[in-house]
């Protein structure tokens, strides 16, 4: 029986389409509106196979970036160094900007496989933050947020052809990094309807620890906008 989210051939979903010659980020990118989606996907090693995932834009716009490719231009420049992770989405909610950094794997079916993905989220969310400026420069930020003064950092690990449930400690692992608190986690298992999620259902499944008393997002996992490297 065929894995879910998983063919030959790709739906016929709005993908990143990087240019040829790039400057930036925003060359990189694709703003969603409202019921907009697009697909992120990833090409199985040694079969003519492709997995994938389908993002919706809901309630606000979004930027999505092909950050891989991204990753590899900014190397170039001495702009990124080590591991990179799939996807990043710059979108926000309930008045908060957020960079959703999005690493694919077709299944999940060991801890360990788990654990090297969020090596590879935390090495990829630490060369953001090291380079925020560029985002904060960016139309793409622009078009989704004007001039926020702080971000909200998650990495998170999707499989959409199968996830494990692992009975680990703690369901939201927080970790620092540059002195900067982030949420790195496994997007729970269903939690993809026909392979697809809206933005605002991501956030929710995914989303960070809540201050309850005051109904909003903790303020302790900002980072902001003129952050220095440490």
């Amino acid at each position: 029986m065929p894995l879910d989210c998983t063919g030959e051939s790709l739906p016929d979903i709005p993908e990143i389409e990087s240019q040829e010659n790039p400057n930036s980020l925003d060359d990189f990118c694709l703003i969603l509106n409202t019921n907009d989606q697009v697909i992120f996907y990833e090409n199985l090693s040694g079969a003519n196979y492709k997995y994938w995932m389908i993002l919706e834009a809901d309630d606000y716009p979004l930027a999505a970036c092909d950050l891989e490719k991204y990753a590899d231009y900014a190397s170039q420049n001495n702009q990124w160094i080590g591991r990179r992770a799939d996807y990043l989405i710059i979108g926000s909610h309930q008045g908060d900007c957020y960079l959703v950094v999005v690493e694919l794997r077709q299944v999940l079916v060991k801890t360990k496989q788990e654990d090297d993905k969020f090596e590879q989220l935390r090495q990829s969310i630490k060369q953001i933050i090291e380079h925020l400026e560029i985002i904060s420069n960016s139309t793409s930020l622009e078009a989704v947020y004007i001039n926020p003064s702080s971000y909200k950092i998650i990495g998170v690990l999707i499989a959409p052809a199968n996830t494990r449930s692992f009975s680990r400690g703690e369901l939201n692992p927080i970790v620092a990094i540059n002195s900067h608190k982030v949420l790195i986690r496994t997007l729970p298992k269903n939690a993809l309807s026909d392979c697809k999620i809206t933005w605002t259902d991501l956030l929710q499944r995914i989303g960070l620890p809540s201050n309850h008393r005051a109904g909003t997002s903790n303020p302790e996992f900002d980072i902001p906008v003129t952050h220095t490297p440490s």
